[in-house]
C-alpha cells in the first residue's frame, strides 16, 4: 500500500502482511518526495519486473520515480528520479500509450490546464522518461483515465475539468510517437474532479464514469463510439453523499458486473453503486454508504487479504490515516478478467495474429479470441483457449488465424475467463491485403554460347509476393524432358528482376531450349521456349 504524505512530503509504503482472515500491514516505511505529494501510480516501469512507484509533486512542478529495489519481505526504493511536469500536477495513471511495449506516465496539470505524457525510455535498471508531451484541456483538469474507447487497440484519455466538463482524447499515436486527435468536450455536471473507464453494460465498450463534486452525482456516459469516431449517449447521473471526489471500479460482489465506489468527505463515508446494467442500459441498484475515518479522499478496491473477494482502501485526508474495509458478502468469487484487445499483426491476404492482453485478478484465467466477419461478432468463431496463469498482472495472448479471404474485413476480441466470471474487450478490426498473384515471367535470348558453355538469360516479377525463380533446359522442343537449374530468390518487389543461369559441359554443335521458371504463394509461371545452338568444333 503506497500512500502520498502532502504536509511532510513523503510517500509511505505499507507492507501487505494480511492473511485470509484478517488485515495487517507492517509499520509505514518513508521516503523523500518533492513538495506537496499529490498523485501516485505504480507499474513496472524499466521491465525487470518489480513495480515501481510514480508520485506527482503539486508545489515542485516535479514528477518523481522510485525504481523498485526490494526483494520478498523487504521493501526499497532506488534515489528518486525527477522529470518537470507543468503547473500543480495532479492526478497519474500508467500505461503503454504508443504501443512500444512500455508503460508511459499520463498526468493532469491543474494550473496549466493540460494533460502531459512522458514517454517511457527506460531499460532494465535503469528509469528514463522523455520530455512530456503537452495537450491543452479545459480549465483546472484534476481526475484522469486511459482506456481504449473506439476499439482500436489504442488507449484514450478521459480528463476531469473541474471547471469546464470532460474532455476525451482519441489516441493516434504510433510506435515512439504521441499523437491524439482534436479533444472533443462533453458537459458533465457543476464541478467534475475524477473521473473512470469501464464497460459497464457488458457490452465490449468501455463507458465514462465522473465524480461531480458540487453537483452531488456521480454520472456515466455509455459509449456509442466506432473505431476512429468517438460518440457518447446522454449521461445518466446517480446521486451520491455530499462532495464526491475520487472514483474505483471493479466488480466487488462477484456478479462479473463492474460495480463503482466513490468517497464523500462531506459525509465521511464511501458509497458503493451495485452494477444492475445490461447490455445498451446502465443502471445501478440504490447505493450503500460505509463509514471512514475523517475527510476520505483516495480510494482503490483491491483484495487485500487475499480471500478472493475485493476489498475497499480509503484514505482519510483529515485523519493522517487510511482505512482498510473487508469485503464480507456474497460468495468468495475474486475479480474476472481484466482483457484489453491491441491491433492484429502480420496481416497478409490469407493470415493475421490477433493481439491482446488478460489480467487473470488472482484467479486460474483462461483467454481466447472471438473473430469473425460481423462487425458486433453476432456470429464468431472462437479460438484455442490458452491458459494464462492466476496472477495480478496482465499476460499477452496471441492467435495466428490461417485460411482467410483475401480484401476481407474480419473483427475480433479477446476474452478472459475465470471462476468469477468472462471478461470480453473491445471489439477490433483488421482487413486482409489482395490476393497474391503469380509472378510475370519472361525468357530472353541466351549469352555467352560457346562449344560446351552458355548462360541463360531472363526476368521475373514478383507482383508482391516472395518469390523464386530457376530455368528448366534440355534438347527437347517441347521440354518435355529437362533439367532445372538452382532456384534463386527474387524478393517480393514489383518490378522484373533479372535471372540468369550459367550451363557448362554442353555438346557442341547440339540446339539446346530453355525457359525461366518464377514460384510464389499464388503458383508457377513459365515463360515461352527459347532456343540456342553451341558452336561448333573447328577441324584442325
Amino acid at each position: 500500500m503506497v500512500v502520498t504524505n502532502q504536509n511532510a512530503s513523503t510517500m509511505s509504503v505499507f507492507r501487505n502482511t494480511s492473511t485470509s482472515s484478517s488485515i495487517s500491514f507492517d509499520t509505514k516505511v518513508d521516503f523523500t518526495t518533492g513538495s506537496a505529494p499529490t498523485g501516485v501510480a505504480i507499474g513496472d516501469l524499466d521491465g525487470d519486473g518489480k513495480p515501481d512507484v510514480v508520485v506527482t509533486n503539486w508545489n515542485s512542478g516535479t514528477l518523481s520515480v522510485f525504481r523498485n529495489t526490494g526483494a520478498s519481505g523487504s521493501i526499497a526504493f532506488a534515489a528518486a528520479v525527477d522529470f518537470t511536469t507543468g503547473n500543480r500536477p495532479n492526478k497519474i495513471v500508467i500505461g503503454d500509450m504508443d504501443g512500444d511495449g512500455k508503460l508511459d506516465v499520463t498526468i493532469t496539470n491543474s494550473e496549466s490546464n493540460s494533460v502531459s505524457i512522458f514517454r517511457n525510455t527506460s531499460t532494465s535498471g535503469t528509469v528514463n522518461l522523455a520530455a512530456k508531451v503537452d495537450f491543452a484541456t479545459g480549465g483546472f483538469p484534476i481526475g484522469v483515465a486511459i482506456g481504449d474507447l473506439d476499439g482500436d487497440g489504442k488507449p484514450d484519455v478521459l480528463v476531469a475539468n473541474n471547471n469546464a466538463g470532460i474532455s476525451v482524447f482519441r489516441n493516434t499515436s504510433t510506435s515512439g510517437s504521441l499523437s491524439f486527435a482534436s479533444k472533443v468536450d462533453l458537459t458533465a455536471g457543476l464541478s467534475p474532479i475524477d473521473v473512470s473507464i469501464a464497460d459497464l453494460d457488458g457490452d465490449g465498450k468501455p463507458e465514462l464514469i465522473v465524480a461531480d463534486r458540487d453537483g452531488y452525482t456521480i454520472s456515466v456516459f455509455r459509449n456509442t463510439s466506432t473505431s476512429g469516431s468517438l460518440s457518447f449517449a446522454t449521461k445518466v447521473a446517480f446521486t451520491t453523499g455530499s462532495s464526491p471526489y475520487y472514483l474505483a471500479v471493479s466488480d466487488v460482489d462477484g456478479d462479473s458486473r463492474t460495480d463503482i465506489a466513490v468517497t464523500t468527505p462531506g459525509s465521511n463515508t464511501v458509497s458503493v453503486f451495485r452494477n444492475t446494467s445490461t447490455s445498451g442500459t446502465v443502471s445501478f441498484a440504490s447505493k450503500l454508504d460505509f463509514a471512514t475515518g475523517s475527510s476520505p479522499r483516495g480510494v482503490a478496491i483491491w483484495d487485500v487479504n487475499g480471500d478472493g473477494k475485493p476489498d475497499l482502501i480509503v484514505v482519510n485526508n483529515a485523519g493522517g490515516t487510511f482505512s482498510v474495509l473487508r469485503n464480507t458478502g456474497g460468495a468468495s468469487t475474486g475479480s474476472t478478467p481484466s482483457v484489453t484487445s491491441s491491433a492484429a499483426t502480420n496481416v497478409g491476404s490469407t493470415s493475421a495474429t490477433l493481439n491482446g492482453t488478460a489480467n487473470p485478478n488472482g484467479l486460474s484465467t483462461t483467454a481466447y479470441f472471438e473473430w469473425g466477419t460481423s462487425s458486433t461478432l453476432a456470429t464468431s468463431t472462437a479460438t484455442t483457449s490458452q491458459s494464462i496463469g492466476s496472477g495480478t498482472s496482465s499476460v499477452s495472448v496471441t492467435a495466428n488465424l490461417t485460411g482467410l479471404s483475401a480484401s476481407t474485413t474480419y473483427y475480433y476480441r479477446v476474452v478472459g475467463q475465470n471462476s468469477a466470471g468472462t471478461s470480453r474487450g473491445s471489439i477490433v478490426s483488421f482487413t486482409t491485403s489482395a490476393a497474391a498473384s503469380p509472378p510475370i515471367v519472361t525468357t530472353s535470348s541466351a549469352s555467352l554460347v560457346s562449344t560446351t558453355s552458355a548462360t541463360l538469360n531472363g526476368s521475373v516479377n514478383p507482383n508482391g509476393s516472395s518469390t523464386t525463380a530457376y530455368f528448366e533446359w534440355g534438347t527437347s522442343s517441347t521440354l518435355a524432358s529437362s533439367t532445372a537449374t538452382s532456384s534463386q530468390s527474387m524478393g517480393s518487389g514489383t518490378s522484373a528482376v533479372s535471372v540468369s543461369a550459367n550451363l557448362t559441359g554442353l555438346n557442341s554443335g547440339t540446339t539446346y531450349y530453355y525457359r525461366a521458371v518464377g514460384q510464389n504463394s499464388a503458383g508457377l509461371q513459365r515463360g515461352s521456349i527459347v532456343s540456342f545452338t553451341t558452336t561448333t568444333i573447328a577441324l584442325p
